[in-house]
């Protein structure tokens, strides 16, 4: 089934295929065994038109954080350039790991680390460490190891999923961090 997606207007006539892949946490050959591996998301965007055999556009959003899910479906796909893509190839797009909640291993709740709206000073480093503390070794438990949510594994994961859909190859289109 696919994510909850608010599309733009103007598209309308799109034909979305939607998967979970699953993912190593790490690719490390020496990473612990217990660790839990990470299911994102993915959506790819097309035209009921749109070539079937044509390269795919990979989506990579900016943030670290922003949703490319979302990006592409209200906003990348209502503009001319993402209108000519979709008119010409499909359109990958999935969420980084840990970063939007979607990915089914997704980074910790943070909760205990942000104020609350009504608070006027920030945390003290002497309180928020204990918080950072607390919220690593609870991952820890759960099998999810804080190191591996970064860039190179991230990139990695675009290997994987593309593998997973059955991709040789894919343009890459990238904002902000995604170029990165």
């Amino acid at each position: 089934s696919c994510p909850q997606l608010n599309l733009a207007a103007s598209v309308d006539t799109l034909v979305l295929h939607c998967a979970r892949v699953t993912v190593a946490q790490s690719r490390r050959v020496d990473a612990a065994s217990d660790l839990v591996p990470v299911e994102l998301d993915v959506v790819i965007f097309r035209r009921r038109d749109t070539p079937l055999d044509a390269t795919p556009v990979v989506y990579l959003a900016g943030g670290p954080g922003e949703s490319a899910l979302d990006d592409v479906a209200a906003n990348f796909l209502d503009t001319p350039t993402g209108r000519m893509i979709v008119a010409q190839r499909p359109i990958v797009a999935f969420d980084q790991r840990g970063f939007s909640g979607r990915s089914r291993t997704a980074a910790p709740w943070l909760g205990g680390l942000r104020s609350a709206a009504s608070d006027t000073a920030p945390l003290t480093t002497d309180q928020l460490f204990p918080l950072l503390r607390a919220v690593a070794g609870s991952l820890r438990t759960r099998g999810i190891d804080l190191r591996n949510f970064n860039s190179i594994e991230a990139a990695a994961d675009v290997v994987d999923v593309l593998r997973a859909l059955g991709f040789q190859r894919a343009i890459l289109f990238g904002t902000s961090y995604g170029t990165r």
